[in-house]
């Protein structure tokens, strides 16, 4: 092995720096000068001649095919142009050849190894990461209680509970697992399964257990990028009814140009809620939620973007009272800053109920008109702590604060709240494929 490294050391790497060039002429009047032609074959490589380095040596090859060493050399630039036939031709040649050594069969079936994993690597293109995160939530009127403090009960007033509670905090512990695989290069599938286990500081109404996943399948085709999904969803309320939710949607994103694009998408859920001897007519809040979305972005600068979004939803209930129809739109600035990606949103929503709910009011319907806004700032943990850079060398851990606030007018003041959220949070990113 030592023999065959030095050979092509010595004329892959060294050579007189003063002595003239071998000219073609020169070969063509020694052509069986070994030491002349190797000469020849190494200027041709170093001038990127591959195709006259090849020549050069396959020539030497079928004049000295005893010499492995010629070989060598001629696998290392086959190599070297990834002509993968040809090193594959070249490697069974050798292998099949008694002149072979010992110790450059080993050097081939080292190549032969590398080969083979990367065309596994290539073949296989699976990839896998983990999202694990913490957050808490501050919520000024967590029970939704009304801004008067009354709500309808059966056409009667009445005031809230003295014990409601309004302000209150949330914790949040959160992981998600994605598992996919590249088609190839335009075209991917992916699985992703998740947990949130939410807790609340002083009350419970807002505690809960949230498991779901998703089935995807995304494709690039000229401007567009296609992703058609199912899912499912089984939140685990501590106070408060249990459902199951599953669904198919699509998204297509079309890049117009730099500064122009737009996405739209549409979805349906199906939502089923759990009749239990607490929660005996839970089956009326079970609805069908056929959405649809439009956004369109554009880019002022590389680091500043704005957007906007036009959503509609439509949802039948079991219950007529529970079905309604939803319109929004949505105007925001996001621009990129040292620290990470501060986004500025605000939105507005309304919503018109089908019918009366004879539990609340018999005689008003219901029109709920909600505006909101929310500031949201989110990067890399290192960016605002920079001696945490020596413990996240990888850029892998990512912070968030996000404060909204929703103001909610509705003809049934049940619903007329007013209630302000602030999230910070922190998340781990974990890729498997490093």
């Amino acid at each position: 092995m030592i023999k065959v490294f030095i050979f092509i050391f010595a004329f892959l790497f060294t050579s007189n720096l003063n002595a003239k060039e071998v000219t073609f002429m020169q070969i063509l009047e020694n052509p069986t000068d070994l030491e002349l032609n190797l000469k020849y074959a190494k200027e041709q490589a170093i001038a990127g001649n591959y195709k006259s380095t090849i020549h050069t040596l396959e020539r030497l090859n079928s004049l000295y095919p005893a010499n492995t060493e010629i070989k060598i050399y001629l696998l290392s630039i086959l190599l070297k142009m990834d002509s993968e036939i040809q090193v594959q031709l070249m490697i069974e040649r050798m292998l099949k050849d008694p002149n072979t050594t010992d110790e450059a069969r080993e050097y081939i079936n080292k190549i032969s190894s590398e080969i083979y994993a990367k065309k596994n690597k290539e073949k296989s293109k699976w990839f896998a990461y983990a999202n694990l995160g913490y957050s808490q939530t501050e919520n000024s009127n967590i029970e939704s209680v009304s801004r008067s403090k009354t709500m309808w009960v059966e056409d009667t007033k009445i005031d809230f509970a003295t014990d409601s509670i309004e302000y209150d905090k949330t914790y949040s512990r959160n992981g998600s697992f994605t598992l996919g695989k590249k088609i190839d290069d335009t075209s991917a599938f992916s699985l992703n399964m998740g947990l949130d286990l939410i807790t609340q500081n002083k009350g419970t109404k807002s505690q809960s257990d949230l498991i779901s996943g998703s089935f995807s399948y995304s494709k690039s085709l000229d401007k567009h990028f296609f992703l058609p999904y199912i899912f499912y969803s089984r939140p685990n309320n501590r106070n408060a009814k249990d459902s199951n939710s599953r669904g198919v949607g699509f998204n297509n994103s079309y890049f117009i140009n730099k500064k122009n694009n737009i996405s739209y998408g549409a979805s349906f859920t199906n939502t089923l809620y759990d009749e239990t001897p607490t929660f005996s007519s839970a089956e009326t809040n079970n609805t069908d939620n056929y959405s649809a979305k439009i956004n369109y972005n554009y880019n002022l600068t590389s680091k500043d973007i704005l957007n906007s979004k036009i959503t509609f939803n439509n949802v039948n209930g079991n219950a007529n009272y529970n079905s309604y129809d939803s319109y929004g739109l949505t105007l925001g600035y996001s621009k990129y800053i040292p620290i990470g990606l501060l986004k500025l949103e605000t939105n507005y929503k309304r919503k018109e109920h089908e019918a009366k709910d004879s539990f609340v009011n018999s005689t008003i319907d219901r029109i709920d008109q909600e505006v909101n806004g929310q500031i949201l700032l989110t990067g890399q943990l290192n960016k605002i702590l920079p001696f945490f850079k020596n413990l996240d060398k990888n850029n892998s851990v990512f912070y968030t604060f996000k404060y909204k606030y929703i103001d909610v007018d509705s003809t049934i003041l049940n619903n007329t709240t007013r209630r302000e959220l602030l999230t910070y949070g922190i998340t781990k990113k974990i890729n498997f494929n490093d």
